[in-house]
């Protein structure tokens, strides 16, 4: 019905991408050549156009960003949404994106480290995989890749920590203490330093041809009771871990940034029951300050648990992208 997108819209209009696609074409209806999303913050006015002839551009009350990496930070948010569950089952590369979007949000610099390192990662497997890195060229990487990998480890080690102890204290929350989670940063720079991994690894990655130590191999390590989430958390396990993971993220992005985030909830009733639904919803009317967002199927049961808190609301009904009010019958 569109609801999804309506979410989409307000992340895209305070992070400047969608959550969900990233290759910004696809975001185009069929048929259309562009899109455009206004939205009004009480800090601010937003405007963004994107043009499959033009690129893509972000308006705060009328002037352009000159980088669209600016506009991060203006309007913090967390979203959960029901494909979270990628967080868990997937590679460790959908673990570090989700850990870069998060800290991006609220450090600057630590992006325009990650980019740096990025393009240098590129630009040394390039020749490595074209056979012309000389011991001088892999050096001149190597001496800028080193102080932009250990800056990138100290933010993530020390941000991960922060996080791990909030998805502890949520989760009991929410579950009532059935489970121990424990959330870990695995880096092969937690034991040893990044020149001494490129020196021990240099042999190896010109055998396989690209760079085989750094951050860029980073992971995320979630256990339930001791054992691996993914492997033996059920799914109502798994889905009350994502749920506190991207609190913690909420939590921590408001003790950063001295101001509460907004809160997005897609199909927030998917995969938990309504024991931990309304567990949930009881941690939200305590610690969640900023507004908040959510969808759901059935309007009657969202009415119901959110006459219980004790909070301002408004329903909506989204029908075929049309937005209209709910009169409860």
């Amino acid at each position: 019905m569109g609801k999804t997108n309506l979410l989409d819209a307000i992340y895209y209009a305070s992070i400047g991408k969608s959550y969900f696609n990233a290759i910004e074409n696809q975001n185009i209806l069929h048929d259309e050549s562009l899109f455009r999303i206004d939205a009004s913050y009480d800090v601010g006015d937003i405007v963004i156009t994107y043009d499959k002839a033009d690129k893509k551009h972000i308006y705060n009350d009328t002037v352009e960003y000159e980088r669209l990496s600016d506009h991060l930070g203006f309007a913090p948010i967390t979203f959960i949404a029901p494909d979270d569950n990628e967080i868990i089952l997937a590679g460790s590369d959908v673990r570090r994106r989700f850990l870069n979007a998060f800290i991006s949000q609220t450090n600057t610099a630590y992006l325009k480290d990650v980019m740096a390192y990025r393009k240098l990662l590129n630009q040394r497997n390039a020749s490595l995989k074209a056979n012309n890195a000389s011991n001088i060229l892999l050096s001149t990487y190597n001496e800028q890749m080193i102080p932009l990998a250990e800056m990138i480890h100290t933010v993530r080690q020390k941000v991960v920590e922060q996080l791990s102890e909030n998805i502890a204290s949520i989760y009991a929350e929410i579950s009532e203490d059935r489970e121990q989670i424990k959330c870990r940063y695995s880096s092969q720079l937690n034991k040893a330093s990044y020149a001494d991994l490129l020196q021990q690894s240099v042999e190896k990655d010109r055998l396989l041809q690209r760079t085989t130590t750094g951050i860029h191999k980073d992971d995320l390590v979630f256990t339930i009771n001791g054992y691996p989430l993914k492997k033996y958390g059920s799914q109502g396990q798994q889905k009350t871990f994502l749920l506190s993971l991207k609190l913690a993220e909420y939590k921590l992005i408001e003790q950063m940034m001295g101001k509460a985030p907004i809160l997005l909830l897609d199909d927030v009733f998917d995969k938990i029951d309504r024991h931990r639904a309304k567990r949930l919803f009881a941690y939200l009317k305590e610690n969640c300050n900023g507004q908040i967002f959510m969808s759901d199927t059935n309007a009657e049961r969202l009415f119901t648990i959110l006459s219980e808190l004790d909070k301002d609301f408004t329903i909506f009904m989204v029908e075929n992208n049309e937005l209209t009010d709910y009169a409860r019958e």
